[in-house]
């Protein structure tokens, strides 16, 4: 990031802005110079500062989500956009059996809103002071240290709450502006009191019952109360035939004789059994009972859950607590003949996530007293580390009085998980006047795997997010899955098994050609055409990891 010099902009600035949702925003920036005897610039300090605040907008979509089963007028509910929790835990599809489960069809457990779960007040604030101190007429020192905190909400894998995290860069640097620079920064983060807001939600369910004790609640009511004594001698309801295609028939039409002539009271019916299944109604399950948001009983829960950490703690809370540390350098040397310039740089990452984010926490192991009252958590902290570094030259030459330019790179890059990698490119430019430019290039670029792409260990409430580092084998396909647990179909020959290769750094080749014209002083014309070679892309890739006995 460049930042303007207090020796080109010395003085004070500031900026205010307001607006609607609560919009707060200001800034001011104060640079100081002070010369030597002789007039010329020697040292100068700047100092920054930032402050905003607004209130963010309000998630309320509450429409079906793309993977929601069911539909808004399913009278047992559905998997609302901006609802946690609410997703289908059914296991069984009930819709499949309209004979013996008449109108039960899917239902879903009662979610948790975004807005109970999340603060919509968004703020960032960040401050910054740097040296400038002049060795040379020529030659510039800087030291720097910059410091920001803030929260907000944030969209990734999950909806996230970022609740006052931290940042601090400090950085060190040498330079001869536009011809060699030595610089050197380091990063540290601190995940504050963050946390998953989609996996609290899930969380605050297990809490309150587990998803298998509320089904055979909901299931258990259902059948005591509407089923055989009730739905059947609903007025109207068709009697079963005897087998053959009639009974078929008369199967398919259950459902939907009764969604199209009870259908409000199948929604009175569905809502009394998730109440009794989430305790309201039920005095032997009070204390299981859904937690109420504003309520002081939910309050207690959510702070309980949001202050533990997500793996080691059972929480949601995020640790984070990762360094990073860089250097590079640039020199640049022109010439008449040829401007070169050559440069590298090394970069080393420090993760610890204490395995709420990566795999630095090899394994947890439970402990329980004979007397099941003592609770205590082994781990075994896996130390990451992961080192990368670079080096890369460049030369460029002007001929036929500069109307011809050639350009010739090549990087070497290696990450201590990955081998070297090396990226060529090259481009001819011809100018034979202001009016015409023609180019031809060839261009190499590689993207190693990120610390997440490697090292990812990330409970997302249903399933876990892994990083690649090593490969995985045995994997069966989730189809594969659904179709076994099919009663139908429980035989081992529907599972299908597959393997992942080790995640490997994306790898880019292109030839472009274009032209650039202005004819006849009116027209702009600007072609372009390019081809590439695209290796290794990283992405994602879905499977269950289960113990299987063939």
């Amino acid at each position: 990031m460049t930042t303007r010099s207090p020796f080109e902009s010395p003085g004070l600035q500031f900026m205010v802005k307001i607006g609607d949702r609560k919009l707060n925003e200001f800034a001011l920036r104060f640079a100081q110079v002070f010369k030597n005897k002789k007039g010329e610039n020697k040292f100068a300090y700047k100092l920054n500062f930032y402050r905003f605040t607004a209130l963010d907008w309000k998630a309320d979509n509450y429409s079906p989500t793309e993977q929601s089963r069911n539909t808004s007028y399913n009278p047992g509910g559905y998997d609302a956009v901006n609802v946690y929790g609410d997703e289908d835990i059914n296991g069984t599809d009930y819709r499949n059996f309209p004979g013996a489960f008449p109108g039960l069809m899917s239902f879903n457990r009662k979610g948790y809103k975004k807005e109970d779960l999340v603060d919509y007040n968004s703020n960032n604030t960040k401050a910054g002071l740097a040296l400038h101190y002049m060795i040379t007429p020529k030659i510039e020192a800087i030291t720097s240290a910059n410091y920001g905190t803030g929260t907000t909400i944030y969209q990734g894998d999950n909806r996230y709450s970022l609740k006052n995290i931290k940042f601090l860069q400090n950085r060190v640097e040498v330079r001869e502006k536009d011809k060699w620079f030595i610089r050197a920064y380091s990063t540290s983060e601190d995940a504050g009191q963050s946390y998953d807001a989609y996996f609290t939600a899930l969380l605050l369910q297990r809490s309150a019952k587990s998803d298998g004790h509320w089904k055979n609640d909901y299931e258990n009511f259902w059948n005591g109360n509407y089923n055989m004594s009730y739905i059947r001698k609903l007025p109207g309801f068709p009697p079963p035939p005897g087998f053959g295609p009639a009974y078929v028939q008369w199967l398919q039409s259950v459902n939907p004789f009764l969604l199209n002539n009870y259908y409000d009271s199948l929604v009175h019916y569905h809502q009394q059994a998730q109440a009794y299944a989430s305790g309201v109604g039920n005095p032997q399950n009070q204390n299981l009972a859904f937690f109420e948001p504003g309520t002081a009983r939910f309050d207690s829960a959510f702070n309980a859950i949001t202050s533990r950490k997500s793996y080691s703690e059972g929480g949601s809370r995020f640790y984070d607590k990762s360094k990073l540390y860089h250097i590079q350098g640039e020199y640049r040397y022109p010439n008449k003949w040829v401007d070169g310039v050559v440069g590298g740089n090394y970069r080393l990452y420090k993760p610890n996530s204490d395995g709420t984010i990566f795999s630095d926490t090899s394994y947890v192991h439970y402990n329980i007293s004979a007397n099941n009252d003592t609770l205590s958590i082994d781990t075994l902290r896996n130390k990451l580390s992961v080192y990368e570094f670079g080096v890369y030259a460049g030369l460029e030459k002007k001929i036929l009085k500069d109307k011809l330019k050639l350009n010739a790179t090549v990087r070497f890059d290696k990450n201590q998980n990955f081998k070297l990698l090396v990226s060529p490119a090259g481009s001819v430019v011809y100018t034979p006047n202001n009016n015409h430019v023609i180019r031809v290039s060839f261009s190499s670029a590689v993207r190693n795997p990120t610390l997440t792409d490697q090292y990812l260990f990330y409970q997302v409430g249903r399933a876990t997010l892994l990083g690649n580092i090593n490969g995985y084998t045995n994997l069966l396909t989730p189809e594969s899955v659904t179709e076994f647990y099919d009663s139908s179909k429980s035989s081992f020959k529907f599972l299908n098994f597959f393997n992942i290769d080790p995640v490997r750094p994306e790898k880019v080749k292109t030839i472009e050609a274009g032209y650039r014209a202005t004819l006849f002083n009116r027209l702009y014309v600007d072609l372009n055409g390019y081809y590439s070679w695209y290796r290794d892309f990283i992405g994602y890739q879905i499977g269950v990891d289960a113990d299987t006995f063939l």
